[in-house]
């Protein structure tokens, strides 16, 4: 396909070609891209290539020819990979040789770029536009691979080692950029070597392959370096011990060594001995000798290797001088008595314990070097304090000893009630107490006894207290003791006591009712009504302790009031009393007067409060007056008065349904008074005139003297004044 297009776009360049040379020959002949326009002075522009096929690597760069005649130039170019030189002209030159290149294409595609050739010069005087295309191959290019790890790791040791390499390159040349790496090529197979790393880093060098085009690109030179990255580890090297430490005796021990390079041994110090005392690279086994150290103080040495590029490696060594070695440095006990058993280890001829707290044993006592067992025992500790102590084994003379601290927990003791609380009685509480030791209780007072009195572990005491015959309350002190430790318990009884939850006195409405009240006491009491009135009733006259007392008394159908005392008696105690009183029945009035003008009407009403029953009586005489009762309200209406003196009634109220003699009582008169049409009122509180005339005759008038201009409250002249009340049920109107 690609083929095809090449040829077709041959045979229009020819066209084209020869379409140009028309052109140059008819100045006025104008088709597609080429054209001219007539003039005075010829001009002339022209190319007769329409394209390039470019390899993917350009050596060689490709031409094409451009003739002018007066017509400057230029070489339109938008790709910045395709190269061309010169890219414009001044129209001077007749002929001009133009190359195309371009830069290697990365791609393994093909690229494809159009340019232009077009005339600079007034578009009015001469025009000329010619497009060019230019494809690039792409990058067949070679490939290199191969059959060792990338990047190439190898130890600091020198070394040499083979591979294998596959390229589609008829040919490839081998270099290395350091020193201490070597490669040679025979056919695929690579054989590098590496020196030893002397050195304490990782060092990196590069093996450069270059390779060459096909035979029929053999003309060029290389088009492609590939490289292997080389990778030499520093000097590594590994011990199975990183000390050494011996006892005081004459010793040996092993040490496994690797190394990447060579190295000998030495040591620091004249009881050291090593062996081998030099090697190369790989693994070996170190035998490190001590000779016996006679001394108590340890001393301290090394093996140094030196390795090949001056570095060293260290293994302290350290012996022990005489020595006492106990496994364990520290044992913890509970507060009761216990053994436990420690290992110890001595090269000391002989030995003995040297300090122990007087609590502590220790079996055996003394021995000679070799491997013991100690039993250590602790006696019971009967505190509640922890203790410590501990115990030194060795030999006094050679300053030599082994240290194993003892501590021993104390007794718990947990916290005992702050108070316990008794009533006057004879009475018993518990206590109970929480311990893994000894205990004992004593008592501050004689009251008080306790059961039992001393005990271990933990346990319950019953603490009993005597009656307490007074009426103050008592308080003693029980102390409790494990070991050194004492903790108190308050002891509180009551004294005897007897109280109700009222004061002196209280009162009970004349229809009766009942008063409850508490009684609080640690005492048998009794009750009982000093008088005994039959009017009161109680619901209990006797009892133990607290108790709710309900006082109930009966109607009191009298005027008078009637009072009875209720006396409590306690069995060990001074008695308690309380005043009963029930109030007579009553009866009162809101109002003791009624008036009415000469109109009549009805009253606002009146109101009667009372605990009983009541009747209402009126006056002889006073038809004109309606008295009616709705409950406890009276209502009073007054018949219109043509009279000239006021005219008045008493309405007298009596308490029904009482007892005795008398069956009722008048208790409340009110007295009702109608004035006639000629009453004048006078109220003497003003400072000037306050008489209020009221004439009978239409226009009256009345004065008010607190106004401080026209007081005059008169109708219009000529009119009649009218003053209205909106409270009467009937008849409103007061005509003047």
């Amino acid at each position: 396909m690609v083929m095809k297009r090449k040829r077709i776009m041959k045979y229009l360049s020819g066209c084209l070609a020869l379409l140009g040379l028309t052109v140059s020959c008819n100045d006025e002949l104008y088709m597609g891209g080429v054209g001219v326009v007539p003039a005075t002075k010829a001009y002339y522009l022209y190319t007769n290539m329409l394209g390039f096929n470019l390899p993917d690597t350009v050596v060689t760069p490709s031409t094409f020819g451009v003739e002018c005649r007066n017509v400057p130039w230029r070489l339109d170019v938008a790709d910045e990979w395709l190269k061309v030189s010169p890219a414009e002209g001044t129209g001077e030159d007749t002929f001009s040789i133009v190359s195309v290149g371009a830069d290697v294409n990365p791609s393994t595609y093909y690229r494809y770029s159009v340019f232009s050739l077009e005339s600079a010069i007034d578009t009015t005087v001469y025009r000329y536009s010619q497009q060019i295309w230019a494809e690039q191959q792409g990058n067949t290019g070679t490939s290199l691979t191969v059959s060792c790890d990338v990047p190439l790791r190898v130890s600091a040791s020198a070394a040499s080692e083979t591979f294998t390499v596959e390229t589609n390159a008829p040919k490839f040349d081998l270099r290395t950029d350091v020193d201490w790496l070597q490669a040679t090529a025979s056919g695929n197979e690579v054989t590098f070597s590496v020196e030893a790393n002397t050195t304490e880093d990782v060092r990196v060098g590069y093996i450069y392959f270059d390779t060459y085009r096909q035979e029929w690109q053999s003309s060029s030179p290389t088009i492609y370096t590939y490289y292997l990255e080389v990778r030499q580890e520093a000097p590594e090297y590994s011990l199975s011990e990183s000390s050494l430490a011996f006892r005081n005796t004459a010793g040996t021990k092993t040490v496994t060594l690797y190394c990447d390079l060579g190295w000998t041994a030495s040591t620091t110090d004249s009881w050291i001995q090593v062996s081998p005392s030099s090697g190369s690279a790989g693994t070996v086994e170190l035998s490190v000798s001590v000779t016996e150290n006679g001394g108590v103080e340890e001393r301290y040495g090394a093996v140094n290797l030196h390795v090949d590029g001056d570095f060293l490696i260290e293994i302290p060594v350290k012996q022990s001088g005489l020595y006492m070695d106990m496994t364990e440095s520290r044992f913890d006990f509970e507060s009761g008595a216990a053994s436990r058993t420690v290992s110890m280890s001595t090269n000391l001829s002989f030995w003995n314990v040297l300090e122990k707290p007087s609590w502590v044993s220790v079996s055996p006592e003394s021995g000679e070097a070799g491997e013991h067992t100690l039993t250590i025992n602790v006696e019971d500790n009967p505190n509640t304090t922890k203790r410590e102590g501990r115990v030194v084994v060795g030999n006094q003379g050679l300053s030599l000893a082994d240290t194993l601290w003892v501590t021993q927990e104390g007794k718990s003791f947990g916290p005992l009630e702050t108070v316990l609380q008794f009533e006057n009685v004879a009475s018993s509480n518990t206590l109970d107490i929480s311990t893994d030791g000894d205990w004992t209780v004593t008592t501050s007072d004689g009251w008080i006894t306790v059961a039992p009195s001393s005990g271990h572990g933990n346990g319950q005491v019953t603490v009993t207290v005597e009656a307490n015959e007074t009426d103050n309350e008592r308080t003693g002190l029980l102390s409790v003791a494990v070991g050194g430790t004492v903790q108190y318990v308050n002891v509180v009884q009551k004294g005897r006591y007897f109280t109700i939850d009222r004061g002196p006195s209280a009162s009970l409405p004349s229809k009766g009712g009942t008063i409850e009240l508490g009684i609080a006491t640690n005492q048998a009491w009794t009750v009982a009504v000093k008088n005994q009135s039959s009017w009161l009733a109680l619901s209990a006259t006797q009892g133990q302790g607290d108790a709710k007392l309900v006082i109930s008394a009966q109607d009191n159908p009298s005027l008078e009031s009637r009072t009875d005392t209720i006396v409590f008696t306690p069995a060990n105690k001074q008695g308690v009393k309380l005043a009963v009183k029930q109030a007579g029945r009553y009866l009162k009035t809101d109002a003791q007067a009624v008036s009415f003008f000469y109109k009549g009407g009805t009253s606002a009403p009146v109101t009667v409060s009372t605990d009983g029953t009541f009747r209402v009586e009126k006056s002889s005489g006073a038809d004109w007056l309606v008295v009616a009762t709705n409950n406890n309200l009276l209502m009073f209406t007054a018949e219109p008065y043509s009279g000239n003196d006021k005219r008045t009634a008493t309405v007298s109220l009596y308490l029904t349904g009482l007892s005795g003699e008398a069956s009722e009582a008048k208790m409340v008169d009110i007295v009702v008074t109608q004035y006639s049409k000629n009453t004048q009122f006078v109220r003497d509180d003003y400072g000037e005139d306050v008489r209020l005339d009221v004439t009978y005759k239409d226009g009256a008038l009345i004065i008010r003297s607190d106004y401080g201009e026209d007081k005059d409250l008169s109708p219009a002249p000529g009119t009649s004044g009218e003053i209205s009340r909106d409270d009467y049920g009937t008849d409103q109107n007061l005509e003047q």
